[in-house]
């Protein structure tokens, strides 16, 4: 209660007793009630000063509670933020768990294919052993009816050599001529080479020889390395110095030995490297770069020869 409502209060009571006949009242009663109403009016102002303190805390808890509710406001939010973000980790982890299914579901099909591939590769290679066992008993089958066809060719072979040979002994008289170099009974692979110890003319007529002592054989567009022509003069010189002890002959042998083991080619033979046509050409164009059977086997028995004479090993390699 105000001050102000107080002396409103007392003027009324003091109307109020006048109007009543209670002017007659002692002042010592008016002062008496007044001290009371000052009592009370003190009372009133300390109450007055108590609720507004109150108010004031009241006001203050107020303002604490707002602020708090404005912190759980903005945590709300950013849980609510958070909330959203979890909800989005979700959705894309379950997107990729999703891919990664079919990723799976993929893979356990192509397992599954390749499970197939490979059953039916083995029952390929299955197929394909029983084929070379089939193919290895039909080769020794061959193999076994070639041997059969020499073993008859081979007697046949022997039956005409005979005939031959009686022929020429009692017939003709060759065999034991000596004058005839081209027949012989036996064959040595580190002695002379059939009659080339003897050979002196025919071959060499259209040959000259380079500085190395390599012949050179002459056509009709000019001189070309001819390794069958090198391989006869070699074994010529190499027969000659078997039968004679001529160390000059040996040294042309050496000359060729070493010129065939410069010029053997990768394959392991000696081609002719420039085109021929034999007999006109009647029997066909050959070109550059064709190997003879001729050639390669008077390579290998010149040089098995001078392999066994003098032990170098690129001879016999």
């Amino acid at each position: 209660m105000t001050n102000n409502s107080i002396a409103i209060l007392m003027v009324v009571m003091i109307l109020f007793c006048s109007l009543s006949g209670c002017i007659d009242g002692s002042s010592e009663k008016l002062e008496s009630d007044i001290s009371e109403l000052q009592n009370e009016n003190e009372q009133l102002n300390n109450t007055i000063t108590t609720l507004r303190m109150e108010n004031e805390n009241l006001n203050n808890q107020i303002i604490l509670l707002n602020n708090s509710n404005n912190n759980s406001l903005l945590e709300i939010e950013n849980l609510q933020i958070l909330l959203n973000n979890v909800n989005n980790s979700i959705i894309t982890l379950e997107n990729i768990l999703s891919q990664l299914n079919d990723d799976i579901e993929l893979q356990n099909q192509t397992i599954q294919s390749l499970e197939f591939e490979i059953q039916l590769l083995q029952l390929q290679n299955q197929i394909h052993q029983q084929n070379l066992r089939l193919q290895s008993m039909e080769h020794n089958n061959s193999i076994l009816v070639l041997n059969n066809e020499i073993n008859d060719l081979q007697d046949l072979l022997d039956e005409a050599n005979e005939v031959i040979f009686e022929y020429l002994n009692s017939e003709v008289g060759l065999m034991s001529d000596p004058s005839n170099p081209l027949l012989f009974e036996q064959y040595n692979t580190n002695e002379t080479y059939m009659n080339h110890a003897n050979w002196n003319g025919g071959l060499w007529d259209r040959v000259t020889f380079d500085n190395q002592g390599i012949p050179l054989v002459q056509y009709h567009d000019g001189l070309k390395y001819v390794p069958t022509t090198a391989f006869h003069w070699g074994l010529v010189s190499y027969s000659k110095w078997i039968t004679t002890g001529n160390q000059s002959n040996f040294d042309d042998a050496m000359e060729i030995a070493l010129w065939a083991v410069e010029n053997q080619s990768e394959t392991g033979g000696w081609g002719w490297f420039f085109n021929h046509s034999f007999h006109g050409g009647v029997l066909g164009d050959m070109y550059s770069g064709w190997y003879g059977g001729m050639t390669q086997g008077l390579g290998m028995s010149f040089l098995t020869r001078m392999y066994a004479e003098t032990g170098n090993q690129s001879f016999k390699d």
